[in-house]
């Protein structure tokens, strides 16, 4: 594996992460404010930080997956020693295309097995490059270990959003572990935007299957629900507070002695 973690394994860390976070001081939070059932600027503050916190958790959800460009949106897998062999391909060899949107995110892309009987899998990557099937590296994916009998799709994420200039022409080249024969799907897809290369030059009408995009973060559910109950929360309290506040009357004249 590469040494960069997966974007979308990232997003899933910080998601669980931050629920652990609020979650532990939870317990801590209603206590204080069970604590502090006099003392309703207490109670008001511990609701308030953890109303924060939950914010906080529903703002870095997990993302969702939002395509771009793609040449066939079908995912069935594809039948063991239906791709073509990564290794037997003239390099340099891949796909363009041409983004309408301002960035990329993950690179999807379909396989299979071409020896489903030797236990052994592969580890593939992908290079994003400008200018040309040969042209400077942009951008690299992290790495995805297929294990042996694997045939479907794989998401390859970069570790940031790579920026792209809409409209433009870019190249991607997956790249399989050194030794290791790997097929990728791909065929007659007819994709406007580009096409598979191959030794270099474009192939026709033909393209490697992809799906790209963009990941969009998503608020998590559980954090918004546990957002509304501590919301509804604080504004009893600070009701409570406002009620509970002595009110100010004329002031009382104190009569002299007899």
């Amino acid at each position: 594996m590469r040494g960069n973690q997966s974007r979308e394994n990232a997003i899933r860390y910080s998601l669980a992460s931050t629920a652990q976070f609020v979650m532990a001081n939870f317990n801590i939070t209603m206590k204080r404010i069970s604590d502090s059932e006099n003392n309703h600027m207490v109670a008001s503050l511990a609701l308030a930080q953890l109303v924060i916190g939950l914010a906080g958790l529903s703002a870095n959800g997990q993302g969702t997956f939002e395509y771009d460009q793609q040449s066939n949106t079908d995912e069935t897998p594809p039948s063991f020693g239906q791709g073509g062999d990564m290794l037997q391909i003239p390099v340099p060899w891949g796909q363009s295309f041409t983004p309408s949107l301002s960035g990329v995110d993950f690179i999807r892309l379909k396989f299979d097995d071409p020896s489903p009987g030797d236990g052994v899998g592969a580890t593939v990557y992908v290079n994003l490059r400008s200018g040309s099937i040969s042209g400077s590296v942009i951008g690299s994916s992290a790495a995805v270990a297929m294990p042996n009998l694997f045939r479907g799709t794989a998401t390859f994420v970069f570790p940031s959003t790579v920026p792209l200039a809409t409209g433009v022409t870019y190249y991607f080249e997956p790249v399989v572990q050194p030794g290791r024969s790997w097929n990728i799907d791909g065929g007659p897809y007819n994709y406007p935007g580009g096409y598979a290369f191959v030794g270099g030059s474009p192939s026709g009408g033909s393209d490697f299957w992809f799906r790209e995009g963009v990941i969009v973060p998503e608020p998590s559910s559980m954090a918004l629900i546990l957002l509304s109950a501590a919301t509804a929360g604080y504004a009893w309290h600070a009701r409570r507070e406002r009620g509970s506040s002595p009110t100010l009357g004329p002031p009382t004249v104190r009569q002299p002695p007899p």
